[in-house]
């Protein structure tokens, strides 16, 4: 039973995370820093344009830090709350649950088992993006 706490802690985790569009506020973080990054080699800019763009980078990034802990504490309490409510409904000691998912095998599992469905998703994606191309 503990194997089963452990996998729905994992895809509380997972649910939450998309739920909370946490990868969608990375990637508009990471764009902030590659926009700042490709401000500041542009030669035609003077510096105090580089300047400001570099303040405004700070702020968007330092934002984006901000919504990511937020968001990815939210994410942690979640999959907290579902095992400690095993653990108080006593289907499994909090204690067992969390040495289940600590353990290198469901480690292990756990990255195989997500690297597949991101590999399947992601053919999934492409597939649907070709049919959608098709029709155009």
């Amino acid at each position: 039973m503990a194997l089963v706490v452990a996998c729905l802690v994992v895809l509380a985790f997972l649910g939450a995370c998309h739920a909370l569009k946490i990868i969608a506020v990375a990637r508009r973080t990471l764009a902030t820093a590659r926009e700042a990054a490709r401000l500041m080699r542009d030669p035609a800019l003077d510096d105090m344009t580089k300047e400001k763009a570099a303040r405004q980078a700070a702020i968007g990034l330092f934002g984006g830090f901000l919504s990511i802990t937020f968001r990815a504490l939210i994410a942690v309490s979640i999959s907290a709350a579902v095992l400690y409510a095993a653990d108080v409904m006593r289907v499994v000691p909090a204690p067992v649950a969390i040495d289940r998912l600590e353990s290198w095998e469901f480690i292990v599992a756990t990255t195989l088992a997500m690297a597949a469905g991101y590999l399947v998703v992601a053919r999934m994606l492409r597939r649907r993006q070709r049919a959608d191309a098709d029709l155009s």
